[in-house]
């Protein structure tokens, strides 16, 4: 699953590895690796910026729900799933 932020300046994708990578995708530039988020112990299966672009949610099949700041700091963990969480 991928997303782009607001206004589409920057792109995050997740991965059977468990991570998100975050990219800069401005108009008219190569994207460019920004950050890696990790600490899924399964797939990161869908990812979703709030309105104001400014966190990032992603989901995953270990259950979990993991929030960010656009610049990769975690805020947060949504843990109580019995089982895998596909969307967000």
């Amino acid at each position: 699953c991928e997303a782009f932020s607001t206004g589409g300046a920057v792109l995050a994708a997740g991965a059977s590895d468990g991570t998100v990578r975050v990219w800069t995708a401005a108009v008219g530039s190569r994207p460019v690796g920004k950050c890696s988020l990790a600490g899924h112990s399964d797939w990161a299966c869908c990812v979703a910026w709030s309105p104001d672009g400014k966190t990032l949610a992603h989901a995953s099949k270990d259950g979990s729900v993991r929030l960010w700041t656009r610049d990769g700091k975690q805020k947060g963990t949504l843990k109580g799933h019995t089982g895998r969480v596909y969307s967000v």
